[in-house]
């Protein structure tokens, strides 16, 4: 069992090491993004890079409950701060990754998958849309998708930064959630 405490480890501190560049890249992403008007092609490499990126914070949420989950101690009566801060942790993490029941799978994301079918719809309708409103349709497609994308990626730098702070700032209390002067009642 301590190989997967040491790979689990090897994984969290790899996923905090890479934060701070990822989240500046995620940021510049998304305001490049903003900015930009892609042709179908380039939207689809855009939404690949994204769906990497949210992929990456996916296995980093696991990764992350997985090494606390590795560190909980015995349940017992007393001294249970650590523990619950342990809990509040893993709770934010359930959160940002959609896997709370009270949460949806990230809502506000957006993927290729969907690009690719909005696009379909509007192919399919070509009975009803004019030759003429076809390039239209197809552009106001591409501008919804990269305004979905730029929020998307905000919405990931927010889901990082949050995960990273709150791993940051409780890692004492997630690694040893009880002191070493409890006492029994």
């Amino acid at each position: 069992m301590e190989w997967i405490k040491e790979a689990t480890t090897k994984a969290v501190s790899a996923f905090l090491e890479n934060t701070p560049a990822a989240l500046k890249q995620y940021s510049e992403a998304a305001a490049r993004i903003g900015a930009a008007s892609f042709s179908a092609d380039e939207l689809l490499a855009q939404l690949d890079l994204f769906e990497k990126a949210e992929s990456e914070v996916d296995i980093g949420c696991i990764q992350m409950k997985q090494y606390i989950m590795l560190r909980y101690p015995e349940i017992k009566d007393e001294d249970n701060v650590g523990v619950r801060v342990q809990e509040a942790v893993i709770e934010l993490i359930d959160k940002l990754s959609g896997t709370s029941p009270k949460e949806e799978k990230k809502a506000g994301s957006v993927s290729r998958m969907q690009y690719v079918s909005s696009r379909l719809d509007i192919e399919k309708s070509l009975k009803e849309i004019t030759a003429k409103d076809l390039p239209n349709s197809l552009l106001e497609l591409n501008k919804s998708f990269t305004k979905k994308l730029a929020q998307a990626w905000f919405g990931l730098v927010y889901r990082r930064s949050a995960l990273y702070t709150a791993f940051v700032n409780n890692k004492s209390k997630i690694d040893a959630p009880r002191s070493s002067y409890s006492m029994v009642l």
